[in-house]
Formats: structure tokens, C-alpha cells, sequence
């Protein structure tokens, strides 16, 4: 039986245009996986195409591999609907509630 308050729920984003919609209205995001396997790139969560964190991921073109984040308590709380921009990286999948 799960102990978070809501169903939780996953999307990948495999394309590096600017805003990319992960859910459409309000919603935390709990945590992602990334693909890295080019050169040192960047996830910009956003709220509405407004960013809320950002973080860096190292280089994977000699050895990919899955950069996993967790986020503690309830996640990120994107009010509007939570986005994202990637820079060079080949997909991620966010996990939501």
C-alpha cells in the first residue's frame, strides 16, 4: 500500500525544443531519470515555461548512462502546468503527482 497522497504518474520527454508540456495543470514533480548519452547537458523544470530548478548532467557520450533524481517531501509544486527544456540530453522521464 502506497503512502503518497496521490497516483503517481510518468512521462518522457525525448525532444530538446524550449517548454515542453510533462502534464497539462497543476501538479509536483517527485523525481526523473535522464538518458544521458551525449556530451554535458542540462533539465530546466519550468512552470509554465517559468524555471523553477535547474540541473546540470555530465558528460555520457564515452559512458552512458541514467541520472536519477529523487526529490524529497512532496516534490516541486508547478501551480500552472510543469514543463521542461533539455539541452543535450536524449530523453527523460518525469515522475508526477
Amino acid at each position: 500500500m502506497s503512502t503518497y497522497p496521490v497516483d503517481i504518474k510518468a512521462k518522457r520527454i525525448t525532444s530538446t525544443a524550449a517548454n515542453q508540456v510533462i502534464f497539462s495543470g497543476p501538479a509536483r514533480i517527485l523525481g526523473f531519470s535522464a538518458n544521458c548519452t551525449a556530451g554535458a547537458g542540462s533539465i530546466d523544470l519550468e512552470d509554465n515555461g517559468t524555471s523553477l530548478a535547474v540541473w546540470g548532467t555530465p558528460d555520457g557520450s564515452s559512458a552512458p548512462f541514467v541520472y536519477n533524481v529523487t526529490l524529497p517531501g512532496t516534490g516541486i509544486k508547478c501551480n500552472t502546468n510543469p514543463t521542461v527544456s533539455l539541452t543535450g540530453i536524449a530523453d527523460v522521464t518525469f515522475y508526477y503527482g
